[in-house]
Protein backbone atom coordinates (compact mmCIF):
# COMPACT_ATOMS: atom_id res chain seq x y z
CA UNK A 1 0.00 0.00 0.00
CA UNK A 2 3.03 2.29 0.15
CA UNK A 3 4.48 1.79 -3.26
CA UNK A 4 3.58 4.74 -5.80
CA UNK A 5 2.15 4.18 -9.15
CA UNK A 6 5.94 4.91 -10.38
CA UNK A 7 6.69 1.23 -9.18
CA UNK A 8 3.45 -0.02 -9.75
CA UNK A 9 3.26 0.15 -12.83
CA UNK A 10 6.69 -1.58 -13.37
CA UNK A 11 6.13 -4.28 -10.60
CA UNK A 12 3.28 -5.96 -9.29
CA UNK A 13 2.67 -6.19 -5.20
CA UNK A 14 3.36 -9.96 -5.71
CA UNK A 15 6.67 -9.61 -7.64
CA UNK A 16 7.81 -6.94 -4.97
CA UNK A 17 6.94 -9.03 -2.58
CA UNK A 18 8.62 -12.18 -4.35
CA UNK A 19 11.87 -9.70 -4.59
CA UNK A 20 11.97 -8.96 -0.56
CA UNK A 21 11.68 -12.64 -0.04
CA UNK A 22 14.59 -13.33 -2.55
CA UNK A 23 16.64 -10.88 -0.80
CA UNK A 24 15.97 -11.85 2.80
CA UNK A 25 16.72 -15.63 1.49
CA UNK A 26 19.80 -14.61 -0.48
CA UNK A 27 21.54 -12.04 2.07
CA UNK A 28 19.75 -12.85 5.37
CA UNK A 29 17.08 -10.66 7.14
CA UNK A 30 17.82 -6.75 7.55
CA UNK A 31 19.41 -6.66 10.95
CA UNK A 32 19.62 -3.00 11.57
CA UNK A 33 19.75 0.08 9.46
CA UNK A 34 20.18 3.91 9.99
CA UNK A 35 19.77 6.82 8.25
CA UNK A 36 22.91 8.32 6.05
CA UNK A 37 23.44 11.65 8.09
CA UNK A 38 22.45 15.02 5.96
CA UNK A 39 20.87 12.28 3.31
CA UNK A 40 17.63 14.13 3.11
CA UNK A 41 17.11 15.98 0.33
CA UNK A 42 13.91 17.75 -0.66
CA UNK A 43 13.21 18.21 -4.47
CA UNK A 44 10.34 20.10 -6.50
CA UNK A 45 8.09 21.94 -4.60
CA UNK A 46 8.79 20.05 -1.74
CA UNK A 47 6.23 17.06 -2.82
CA UNK A 48 9.34 14.85 -3.03
CA UNK A 49 11.87 13.44 -0.37
CA UNK A 50 14.82 11.41 -1.03
CA UNK A 51 16.79 9.72 1.93
CA UNK A 52 19.31 7.02 2.27
CA UNK A 53 19.81 4.35 4.79
CA UNK A 54 22.84 1.97 5.52
CA UNK A 55 21.00 -1.25 5.88
CA UNK A 56 22.91 -4.59 7.75
CA UNK A 57 21.77 -8.21 6.76
CA UNK A 58 22.68 -10.63 8.52
CA UNK A 59 24.50 -12.38 6.01
CA UNK A 60 26.25 -10.32 4.25
CA UNK A 61 29.37 -9.23 5.06
CA UNK A 62 29.34 -5.37 4.75
CA UNK A 63 26.66 -2.87 5.09
CA UNK A 64 25.32 -1.62 2.13
CA UNK A 65 23.20 1.64 1.37
CA UNK A 66 19.41 1.92 0.11
CA UNK A 67 18.53 4.89 -1.36
CA UNK A 68 14.48 5.67 -1.02
CA UNK A 69 12.50 8.45 -2.93
CA UNK A 70 9.28 9.77 -1.09
CA UNK A 71 6.57 11.07 -3.62
CA UNK A 72 3.50 13.16 -1.73
CA UNK A 73 0.05 12.19 -3.09
CA UNK A 74 -1.48 15.80 -4.91
CA UNK A 75 -4.80 14.76 -3.70
CA UNK A 76 -3.97 13.62 -0.04
CA UNK A 77 -0.98 15.96 0.99
CA UNK A 78 -0.56 13.78 4.31
CA UNK A 79 0.04 10.81 2.22
CA UNK A 80 3.43 9.95 1.15
CA UNK A 81 4.67 6.48 -1.16
CA UNK A 82 7.51 5.22 -2.11
CA UNK A 83 8.67 5.81 -5.60
CA UNK A 84 11.95 4.67 -6.61
CA UNK A 85 14.32 2.47 -3.98
CA UNK A 86 16.89 2.51 -6.44
CA UNK A 87 18.69 -0.18 -7.27
CA UNK A 88 16.91 -2.86 -5.11
CA UNK A 89 16.14 -4.38 -1.96
CA UNK A 90 19.43 -6.00 -1.23
CA UNK A 91 23.11 -5.20 -1.67
CA UNK A 92 22.93 -6.92 -5.03
CA UNK A 93 20.98 -8.76 -7.83
CA UNK A 94 20.08 -12.07 -5.28
CA UNK A 95 21.75 -14.99 -7.25
CA UNK A 96 20.84 -18.06 -4.46
CA UNK A 97 18.05 -20.06 -5.35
Amino acid sequence: NDLDPTITLQLTLDQFKQQAVNNDRCFGPVTNYTEVADSAVVQGNGNTLSYTYTITRKKTAKPYQLHLTLQQNPDKPGEWKVSSYGAGLGPAQPTCK
